[in-house]
C-alpha cells in the first residue's frame, strides 16, 4: 500500500511537471517577437524604421542587408536607400548564447521622383566642404498637435543685400582677429593617440587592430601644468584633415584657426581654453581626403571622441572635466557631427556650434531621428547652441535654416545668426568658407567661456 501511495505521487508530480513544460512552451511561444511588416518600399535617400512587436526583454536584436550597396540598415533598424533595385534585411534574436531568426524585410527601391531631396528635405548626396549637394530651398516642417498655432514658418530667403545687414549682437568682434599677432601667439602640436575605434564594417569590434590617430591642439600663450583649462573640440569638414584647419600642411600657412583663439584669449573675449581640431573622417587610413564613400567614417566618429580621444587628451593635458568646461563644434560636416554627438551624450557637452553645417545631422540611420531629438529639463537651459550661416553660402544653402526651425519646434533654446563673416567683421564673402566658420568660432567661444564667468 505504502509503495503504491509512493508510485501516485510520482506518477502526479510527472504529470505535473509535464503540464508545466506545456504551459512554458506556450507562454515562450506567444512571447515570440515578430515584424511588423515584411515588405517595405522606399525611394533613394528615404529612410525608414523596422519595427518589431512583442519584444522580449534582455534580447537583442541585429539586422543585415544583403547589400550595402543599394541600403544600409543601423544597429536600431533604420534602414536607409541607396540605389534602386530589391534588398533583404535579415533580423535576428539573441538571448543569452541562443540565436533565432525573427524574420526577412525585403525592401523595394524605388527611383526618387521630381527633386532630389528625401523626405526628410535634405539632399542624398554626401555633404561636403567642397564638393557637396546642397539640400532644398524649402525644408520638410514636422507636423505637431498645434501645428496650426505654434507652425514655425518655412524659410523663404531673398537674394543677400550689398552691405549685407549684420546682427549687431555677433557682429561685435574686433577687427585683426584672425591675423597672426606674434605677441599673442600659444603653441600648435600634433597630438598622437592609440584607438581601434574605426569605422570598417567588414572587421567586429573586438578584432580591430590598434592603430595610431592624431589631432592637432592649440594651447593658449603660458599654458603650464599647474593650472586646468576647458576643451573644446572642433570637426573638421568633409574630405579635410586637421592641419587644413589651423595650417602648417595644406595651403600655405592653412587657415589659422589657431590665431583666432589666440587673440580672442588676448582679447579676453573667452577663457583660455584648449581647442583639439580631431580627424572627424574615423577611418582606418588617417589622412584619407575626400572620399565620396567614407560618410559613414564621418558618422562613426562619435565613437571615437567620446571614447579614446577625449580619454587621451585629458590624460596629457591639463583640462577641466564636465559638461560645463566641454565643448563641441564644427565646420561643414563637422557641424553636422557635432550636432548629432552633443544631442546624443549632453551629459559631456555643454556647448555645441555647427558653422554652415551640412545636412543630415537628425535623418536617421546612424544618426539621430527628427522624432529622437530632443533635450532634457535636465540640460536644456544649462546648454548652449550656436547655428552660423554663411549669407551667401551657395553650399548647404538653407541646411542651417532648417536646424534653426527644428530646435526652434523642439522647444530647444539655440542662437541663429547669419554673416558675412571676415576679418575685419561683416566685410567678408559670406560663402562656405574660413570667412563664416572663423566667424562662428569667435562667437562660439565668446558665449561658450566667457571671462566674467571665470573664478576670481
Amino acid at each position: 500500500m505504502r509503495r503504491n501511495t509512493k508510485q501516485m505521487l510520482s506518477i502526479c508530480l510527472s504529470l505535473a511537471l509535464v503540464a508545466s513544460s506545456f504551459s512554458t512552451a506556450s507562454f515562450v511561444s506567444q512571447a515570440k517577437a515578430k515584424l511588423t511588416k515584411t515588405k517595405l518600399t522606399m525611394k533613394v535617400g528615404e529612410s525608414k524604421r523596422i519595427t518589431i512587436k512583442g519584444k522580449v526583454a534582455k534580447a537583442k536584436y541585429s539586422f543585415r542587408s544583403s547589400s550595402k550597396k543599394k541600403a544600409t540598415v543601423s544597429s536600431r533598424g533604420v534602414v536607409k536607400a541607396k540605389k534602386t533595385g530589391k534588398v533583404v534585411i535579415t533580423v535576428k534574436e539573441k538571448i543569452k548564447k541562443k540565436t533565432r531568426r525573427v524574420g526577412k524585410v525585403t525592401v523595394t527601391i524605388k527611383k526618387k521622383s521630381g527633386s532630389v531631396s528625401t523626405s526628410n528635405g535634405t539632399s542624398t548626396a554626401t555633404p561636403g566642404s567642397t564638393n557637396a549637394v546642397t539640400v532644398t530651398e524649402k525644408p520638410t516642417q514636422e507636423p505637431t498637435a498645434t501645428a496650426t498655432a505654434t507652425a514655425t514658418p518655412k524659410p523663404t530667403r531673398k537674394p543677400t543685400p550689398t552691405p549685407y545687414p549684420e546682427n549687431p549682437e555677433f557682429n561685435d568682434i574686433p577687427s585683426g582677429y584672425a591675423q597672426k599677432k606674434a605677441d599673442n601667439v600659444g603653441t600648435l602640436e600634433r597630438f598622437e593617440y592609440k584607438t581601434n575605434v574605426y569605422y570598417d564594417p567588414a572587421v567586429k569590434d573586438e578584432e580591430k587592430e590598434t592603430i595610431t590617430r592624431y589631432a592637432m591642439v592649440v594651447l593658449p600663450k603660458g599654458y603650464t601644468k599647474e593650472k586646468k583649462y576647458p576643451v573644446v573640440y572642433f570637426l573638421h569638414g568633409y574630405g579635410d584633415i586637421p592641419e587644413y584647419m589651423v595650417g602648417d600642411g595644406m595651403s600655405d600657412e592653412g587657415n589659422g584657426d589657431q590665431y583666432v583663439i589666440w587673440n580672442e584669449i588676448a582679447n579676453k573675449d573667452c577663457k583660455d581654453v584648449i581647442v583639439v581640431y580631431s580627424c572627424t573622417s574615423c577611418n582606418k587610413v588617417i589622412e584619407k581626403g575626400w572620399d565620396k564613400n567614407s560618410t559613414p567614417s564621418y558618422d562613426y566618429v562619435i565613437n571615437d571622441v567620446t571614447g579614446p580621444l577625449m580619454s587621451a587628451v585629458n590624460k596629457e593635458y591639463s583640462t577641466l572635466t564636465g559638461r560645463e568646461n566641454t565643448a563641441i563644434c564644427g565646420f561643414s560636416m563637422g557641424g553636422r557631427e557635432s550636432f548629432n554627438i552633443a544631442f546624443r551624450r549632453p551629459d559631456l557637452f555643454g556647448a555645441v556650434g555647427g558653422f554652415c553645417p551640412a545636412p543630415g545631422a537628425f535623418d536617421g540611420g546612424d544618426m539621430l531621428t527628427k522624432d529622437e531629438l530632443q533635450l532634457s529639463d535636465e540640460y536644456k537651459n544649462s546648454t548652449y547652441i550656436q547655428i552660423t550661416k554663411g549669407a551667401k553660402d551657395t553650399m548647404v544653402k538653407n541646411t542651417p535654416v532648417e536646424y534653426d526651425n527644428l530646435f526652434t519646434q523642439k522647444g530647444i533654446p539655440h542662437k541663429y545668426y547669419e554673416t558675412m563673416g571676415g576679418d575685419p567683421p561683416g566685410k567678408g564673402n559670406g560663402t562656405h568658407w574660413k570667412h563664416v566658420w572663423q566667424h562662428g568660432l569667435y562667437n562660439f567661444l565668446k558665449r561658450a567661456f566667457p571671462v566674467e564667468e571665470e573664478a576670481q
